[in-house]
């Protein structure tokens, strides 16, 4: 693949997570600008869709390579309806 290719299979790629979502941070519903990974990379998360969250930047930062369902839980932001959003991206 030539580079202008790849890229575009890139943009799309991260496009169709974002419009997933509705361009919302899955934790609290602000602007996503960032894609975070549910299982850090840190600790073996790969670049995969499923594997990849709409996140704002602030709530990207401060999950860091934190465990995502016992950091999110602790978040004022949290929800059910958004946890069960998350699970079922992540999960099937």
């Amino acid at each position: 693949l030539d580079f202008a290719r790849k890229k575009e299979i890139i943009r799309s790629f991260r496009e169709g997570i974002y419009e997933a979502f509705n361009y919302e941070c899955v934790y609290c519903g602000d602007y996503a600008e960032s894609l975070d990974h549910a299982k850090p990379k840190a600790k073996g998360g790969e670049t995969i869709a499923s594997n990849l969250l709409p996140s704002c930047l602030p709530c990207n930062q401060d999950k860091g390579s934190q465990e995502l369902f016992d950091w999110y839980r602790q978040r004022n932001s949290w929800t059910a309806e958004r946890e069960q959003a998350i699970a079922k991206w992540l999960f099937g």
